[in-house]
């Protein structure tokens, strides 16, 4: 069976292994995530019921605060009670979790967060009532504490002037104030108020009549005004209170928790009902989820089998028969060519009869090639030789023109030197130019110097004759001036005779620097008309003497190229003896394959028949390849 067609089938069952690989993955994943929704469900329940749990431990505590922390004077004298702080640890246990359960997302998905912010806000109010109540009955007291404390600290001085006084009637008036007391106290019926008062009224007013002191009245009637004001307080706290958990702040505490009790009974039934639904939800998913892919499964399965059986085109024993028959190299099958094959088997059929087509037609090539490639040798051998006699022509004109780009190179180089040469004369005399013109400048301003030396020397004289007219008006006295001035008058004389002629000796230096500057800017003219025509003599040389190395570097390289031409046409030779043993060698090996012609040798022909496949009434018949 050819590799491709295995490979095809492979493939294939791939596929199919795939499809159920992933099919009972998609299985696990949902129901590992059914089962997280589930157990997050359930975490979401099991929340719930801690809440109930912390609810109902609410109310314990507060049922236990009214019936034993209210009666422990320990609690008022401190104002510390476990009880009160068990409820608030408790309390700050259940907001934390609803703060957990509101900012759980499947609290989000099951739209439960609403039922959860009511039952916060009603355990919220139902905190603050308890906080409430915990002041209210810590104000109220107990004992000798609070509002019952100052009551009974009021009846105990009351009771103890009434022992001093020893007044019957007054002690009957103090036993009945406490009768409506007890009595209010027993059975929280608010007409024991109203008898107290009237009573503590009799009370002042005896008291007034009794005859005592007006300081032992006032006290006495003091007593009595604190106890009935404490007792009233007292009952007004109480009723705010409330008698029982029907009446006052006690009643609204207790239907607080019961409806918080009660809304988180309804919330966990609520969930429950959402789990299992859930639960009922993923089991319907599955089945039906499992039943689809294994149809699928199987549909695809049977389509493969389907198409393997029409890619085969034939039975897998002819398909392999053939394919081991190329390979041992027979060629010798013969095919029924009035039926039509399919699949892998057409694909058999075309390559045997391709295979055998080409094996006759290298038999044939093979002929023409070697035949070619004799001429091709011969042809070689010619181009060889040429090149050879072309590569000895080719040296004797570079050693030639060598001695020409010598020759051109001196030249150039004798050039270079005249021109530096010429170019330093120029220079020279150019700098002897510049000093004469420097030196005729500087003897004009030396002429210009001695012109005014002979000015203040006449100037100088004229001031003698003047010093000699002024010594000869001082007389005797200007005997002195008179030698200096005649002094002074030869020496303007003599220095106006050396100026005169120093002027003559400058006049002459001028004119003859002017000649000598003259006569160098004559030379200096046809001097730089030589060097320009020295340096366009260097040039030309440079350049003959590039376009000389340029020849030489360009026959060099015909010379390398008609040497390679020469090794390339003895290679070619060679390569075209290779060439025919490896076309002989290449006969060798197609002899391997048996075509059933003079070719090679003739061996056991086998016969394939085309496989008979249903077909459908209106498809059209194939035609026949190859």
């Amino acid at each position: 069976m050819p590799q491709s067609t295995i490979m095809n089938i492979r493939n294939r069952f791939v596929i199919l292994y795939l499809i159920i690989f992933f099919t009972f993955s998609i299985i696990g994943i949902f129901t590992y995530f059914s089962f997280k929704r589930i157990q997050n469900l359930n975490n979401v329940d099991k929340n719930v019921h801690q809440l109930y749990a912390h609810a109902l431990e609410l109310r314990i505590l507060e049922g236990d605060f009214l019936r034993w922390e209210l009666f422990n004077p320990e609690y008022f004298k401190t104002g510390k009670s476990t009880y009160v702080e068990r409820f608030d640890s408790t309390y700050s246990t259940a907001i934390e979790l609803f703060s957990a359960l509101k900012n759980n997302r499947f609290s989000k998905k099951i739209d439960v967060n609403d039922d959860l912010l009511a039952i916060e806000t009603q355990l919220v109010e139902y905190h603050q009532s308890f906080e409430q109540l915990e002041k209210e009955k810590r104000e109220l007291g107990f004992k000798d504490w609070g509002i019952e404390g100052q009551m009974r600290k009021a009846i105990h001085s009351v009771e103890e002037e009434l022992k001093q006084l020893n007044m019957p009637k007054l002690q009957v008036h103090m036993l009945m104030l406490r009768r409506h007391e007890k009595d209010y106290l027993l059975r929280r019926d608010l007409s024991y108020k109203d008898k107290f008062s009237k009573e503590q009224l009799a009370f002042c007013s005896s008291v007034k009549q009794s005859g005592l002191s007006n300081s032992t009245q006032d006290e006495f009637l003091n007593y009595l005004a604190l106890y009935k004001t404490t007792f009233l307080k007292l009952i007004e706290k109480d009723q705010f209170i409330g008698e029982s958990q029907s009446h006052g702040l006690l009643a609204s505490s207790h239907q607080n928790i019961s409806s918080i009790i009660l809304d988180i009974d309804k919330l966990s039934e609520h969930i429950s009902l959402t789990t299992q639904k859930n639960i009922n939800f993923i089991i319907v998913f599955l089945f039906i989820f499992i039943v689809a892919c294994a149809t699928i499964s199987t549909w695809i399965g049977r389509y493969i089998f389907q198409r393997i059986i029409k890619i085969m085109g034939g039975e897998p024993e002819e398909v392999a028969l053939i394919a081991n028959n190329i390979a041992k190299g027979n060629l010798q099958i013969k095919f029924d060519d009035t039926k039509d094959y399919e699949g892998v088997m057409k694909s058999m059929v075309t390559m045997t009869r391709k295979i055998t087509g080409i094996i006759q037609n290298i038999y044939t090539s093979s002929d023409q090639v070697v035949q070619a490639s004799q001429q091709f040798s011969a042809t070689s051998l010619n181009i060889s030789q040429g090149a050879f006699q072309q590569a000895t022509s080719i040296d004797e004109i570079v050693e030639t023109v060598g001695h020409i780009s010598q020759n051109i190179s001196n030249n150039a180089a004798n050039a270079l030197e005249t021109e530096k040469i010429t170019q330093a004369v120029k220079s020279s005399i150019s700098e002897i130019k510049v000093q004469s013109d420097l030196s005729l400048e500087t003897n004009k301003t030396i002429s210009d110097k001695i012109e005014m030396i002979n000015e203040i020397a006449t100037q100088t004289k004229i001031l003698a004759l003047n010093a000699a007219v002024e010594a000869a008006r001082a007389g005797i006295h200007g005997l002195g001036f008179t030698v200096i001035a005649e002094e002074v008058k030869r020496l303007a004389e003599n220095s106006n005779m050396a100026a005169g002629e120093i002027i003559k000796l400058t006049h002459s230096s001028l004119v003859e620097s002017e000649n000598v500057s003259k006569l160098i800017s004559g030379i200096i003219e046809p001097i730089q008309k030589s060097t320009q025509l020295v340096h366009q003599i260097s040039e030309a040389s440079q350049e003959q003497h590039y376009g000389a190395q340029q020849i030489v570097s360009t026959i060099h390289g015909l010379y390398q190229l008609s040497q390679e031409n020469a090794s390339a046409s003895e290679e070619m030779a060679s390569n075209t003896v290779e060439l025919e043993e490896q076309i002989n060698s290449l006969k060798d090996m197609v002899a391997y394959f048996n075509i059933g012609d003079n070719y090679a040798y003739k061996g056991q022909a086998i016969s394939i028949k085309a496989h008979k496949n249903k077909k459908k009434k209106n498809s059209k018949k194939p035609t026949n390849n190859e």
